[in-house]
């Protein structure tokens, strides 16, 4: 057997959750991931290949239910809990299909995570913003429900004072490549659908909150938490934050670094995403962690795949 710790990453098919498993494997730890269809088994061993043996894959259907990982956390060292419904992808924008799962999913990980004497550390990534509501479209709902499983995390630590380290990582809007997207319809999902809309040709409703974080950062951070001696046992809220964006800028970050797609119509322009005033403050993290990527490597980031997912379609 591996003397490597282990690491559970939930979510493993998500963009955060799939880049969390790499750099989990790149830094050296073994990574036991979940996944909420048997179909999705596949999907990452194939993307995977080179770390496979250090990999393992259960699937958790409902993360919901009492216990739903306490199987999956056996043996465990370190668990990152990235798993949330994603917007847009849910039945509905209710109470049943959104908030319940983000919030019973963190309060369930995090009890079950109480019966395994082996957890040092977890490791939770909700959001830090007031909620508003109702819900209008599905960022809004999503916004909400990682609000309020970050309210029910600091409950659940209050309640309980669990031995295991919590550290909850506050991302802003994640953008950037998803290697296990298979197609630019799904790649433009959940935030990536926000920098997309403009350059795609299409008017935002309305003004969009300009925080940004490139993917990347978000994976390194999660993992740099595991071992990192600057956060203490107490653990902490960092905001993960790399960019206070002007969202039409990134039309001409894209005329500048693609050209040619512009010239066949790929990424056709001509659309904006007016900018909501806003405020976050990402030093605490910074300190900690360094420097965020830009707003520019985000765009290149995904549109650079955009691009090679519609030129193969």
């Amino acid at each position: 057997m591996s003397s490597k710790d282990l690491v559970l990453v939930t979510g493993g098919t998500g963009s955060v959750g799939f880049t969390c498993v790499i750099h989990s494997l790149k830094a050296g730890f073994r990574v036991r991931t979940t996944v909420r269809r048997e179909s999705a088994i596949d999907e990452i061993k194939a993307a995977v290949q080179p770390y496979l043996k250090d990999v393992e894959i259960v699937v958790v259907n409902d993360m919901t239910k009492e216990d739903a990982f306490l199987e999956a956390l056996q043996g465990v060292k370190y668990v990152l809990h990235v798993a949330s419904p994603l917007a847009g992808k849910t039945e509905s924008l209710d109470e049943e299909h959104m908030i319940t799962p983000a919030i019973l999913g963190t309060t369930s990980i995090l009890a079950s995570a109480l019966k395994v004497p082996s957890i040092k550390q977890t490791t939770v990534n909700p959001k830090l913003t007031r909620p508003y509501g109702p819900y209008e479209n599905p960022m809004v709902a999503y916004r909400d429900f990682k609000i309020l499983a970050f309210h029910a995390t600091k409950e659940f630590i209050a309640t309980h004072r669990p031995a295991y380290t919590v550290i909850n990582l506050l991302p802003t809007f994640i953008l950037g490549r998803h290697e296990l997207a298979k197609s630019s319809q799904a790649l433009a999902s959940g935030s990536n659908a926000l920098l997309l809309g403009n350059i795609l040709g299409r008017t935002a409703p309305g003004p969009v909150v300009p925080m940004t974080v490139h993917v990347e950062d978000v994976a390194r951070v999660h993992v740099e938490a595991l071992t990192t001696t600057k956060i203490g046992p107490g653990g902490g809220d960092f905001i993960v934050h790399g960019s206070t964006v002007v969202w039409d800028d990134a039309l001409e970050i894209v005329k500048r670094h693609f050209p040619k797609a512009v010239e066949k119509g790929i990424l056709p322009l001509g659309g904006t995403t007016p900018s909501q005033k806003a405020l976050v403050d990402g030093s605490k993290a910074e300190e900690v962690f360094g420097r965020m990527k830009g707003f520019e490597e985000q765009v290149v980031s995904l549109v650079g795949q955009y691009v090679e997912l519609a030129t193969k379609a």
